[in-house]
Order: structure tokens, then sequence, then C-alpha cells
């Protein structure tokens, strides 16, 4: 039998094959907008087709490490959003809302608490403001009125609209009248009429605005009414108004971030990516999701789903190779 001879080489390490484990971030820029949503999908909860964007397919090697993700950029409105809310169906003066990914954020390290004080995985990537500021109306005062006319009113009559006086002398067209006493024939004893037509000298028919748009309905009814009506001419004489500062309006929302390579992101799950899709979802302040329709849960939030209700955000996210994860 011939003998094998078997030596052993010394252990080399420039002759051992390297596989390089480290490296710098990568980074993926994505810029969402509402309006751009999958059809059948809502302001608050849209799903996006992001196949193209991450090529983790042809890059095994974006699979190592930690994935982040952050919030750079936020644009909103929601007209919904406004001071008045009072708590109806959850409804309430919405001063921020929190930016959700919960297809793609399972980290074991992010919680938060519930309603009812219990911590739960949290799939925010940012706790993202509305902005609001004090609202400017014009309240009208109705005019004070000069040179008065006072009579009496004893009846209306429905099919000509009309309103009987004691008389209509020195009345004119377009003249403002008050009527006060006890309410008869559908008129308000606190509303500003103005005078359309007068027929005759005890008759006239009434508009709730000096251009005759808008006339009055009036049943057939009688009773007593003390009349007063101005001078034509100072209808808008004396009218004057004042600004009131003591009501807020959501307006656009516009908030920028500054990320680094040392920033510490939401962790994101890669095998997700490689799905290709997003799904952003808009929850509350106390985490509950944020519904779009007209009679949400008595307990949640919720926006118009009108073209007036959008928001736009631009997430960076971020793959840490192993000297970063």
């Amino acid at each position: 039998m011939e003998s094998v001879n078997v030596s052993n080489r010394p252990f080399n390490v420039r002759q051992q094959s390297h596989a390089k484990l480290t490296g710098e971030p990568t980074y993926y820029r994505l810029h969402l907008s509402s309006l751009h949503r999958e059809a059948g999908d809502n302001v608050s909860d849209a799903t996006f087709d992001v196949g193209n964007v991450f090529p983790m397919s042809q890059r095994q090697d974006l699979l190592d490490g930690t994935w982040e993700v952050f919030l750079e950029e936020w644009v909103c409105y929601f007209a919904s959003s406004i001071s008045t809310n009072t708590g109806q169906h959850g409804l309430y003066p919405r001063y921020s809302m929190k930016l959700c990914l919960p297809d793609l954020i399972h980290s074991p390290q992010d919680f938060t608490t519930n309603g009812v004080g219990k911590a739960m995985r949290d799939d925010t990537v940012a706790h993202v403001p509305l902005d609001y500021q004090f609202r400017q109306p014009l309240k009208i005062i109705p005019p004070a009125y000069k040179d008065i006319i006072y009579t009496q009113a004893s009846n209306t009559t429905a099919a000509n609209g009309q309103v009987t006086l004691t008389t209509t002398a020195n009345m004119r067209v377009g003249m403002p009248i008050q009527f006060k006493g006890n309410t008869f024939g559908s008129l308000s004893t606190t509303a500003v009429y103005f005078i359309a037509t007068i027929p005759d000298g005890t008759h006239l028919t009434l508009s709730t605005n000096v251009h005759f748009t808008n006339p009055v309905t009036v049943t057939d009814d009688a009773g007593a009414l003390a009349v007063t009506a101005g001078i034509a001419g100072h209808a808008n004489e004396l009218q004057t108004s004042v600004i009131i500062h003591d009501e807020l309006t959501h307006v656009d929302t516009h908030r920028r971030y500054t990320i680094d390579c040392d920033s510490v992101g939401r962790k994101v799950d890669p095998h997700q990516l490689m799905k290709g899709k997003i799904r952003v979802l808009l929850r509350d302040r106390e985490h509950r999701i944020i519904f779009c329709t007209t009679n949400p849960p008595a307990t949640q939030g919720s926006l118009t789903n009108a073209t007036n209700e959008r928001w736009q955000a631009t997430l960076l996210f971020v793959h840490k190779p192993k000297k970063y994860s």
C-alpha cells in the first residue's frame, strides 16, 4: 500500500477570505402626500406603493445591521382640528397628532401608555404639531338709527307675505325695521329686517337683507307689535364693526427637523420594507386611531376626509451597518 504524506499549512491571516461587515450609514428619503394615497384609503389611514424604492433584493447587505426611520419634514392642514371642538365623538381642540407606521415599527424598545395607563408597543415615528393663530373676524354692530318712525303692526298675511301696519307714512323701500312685543306671524323681535316693498299706506313686505334677495315668509296671524323704522339713507351710515381676538383657527403647519448620523430613530423591520408597502396611520394624543367617518366611535376623534384635510411627510430611512448598530 502506498503511503500518503499529509502536512498542515500554518495559519496566515493574509490568506483568509474577508467580508467587510462595517461601513457608513445609507439613507433613503421618501416624501409622502396624503393626496397620493392608494385608492380606497383615507387621510388618516393611507397606504403607499414603494416597491421600487428599497433595493434589498439586489443588496442583501442591507439586511444586516439595523434600519431606523426619522420624520424630516411635516406639512399639514386639518380643517376639522378647530378650537371650537368640544368633545363630541372625541373631537376636542387638537393641537398635535401622532404619525405612525404600524406595519414597519415593531421595536421591543419603544413603548407608550394608553388610556388606562398600561404600556404598549409604540409604532409612532413622531408626535407632529398643528399650528393655530388667533382669528380677527369682524363683528357687525347693528346701526344706531336716527330719525326714528314709530307705529304699530296688527297682523300678517301668508298669501302675499304682507305685514299690516297702522300707517306706512314716511317709510321707504330699503329702510331697516324692527318689531317688539309678543311675536306673531313668524316675525322675530330680535332681528333687523329691511322693507322690500310698500304696496299701499298700511302694508309692506320684508327682506332679511338690504338687497331684497331673502324675502321674509310670514303666516296668517294677528296681534300687536311695536314697530321701529329708521329714515332711508341712514341704514348703513352708523353701522360699525369691531375686531374680536378670542378665537383660534388652524393654519398650515410646516416643520423641518435636522437629523445626523448619530441620531437615534425608530427601528424598522427591513423584511416589511421589502414588501414594498408603507401604511401611515394617524393617532391622537391618547394613541387612539383617528377615523375619517361622519359618525366615528364615541371615544375617537375624526377627520372629514375632504380635500381640505391633508398632510405631507418626508420620512428618512437610515440603514446603519454593524459598527453603527
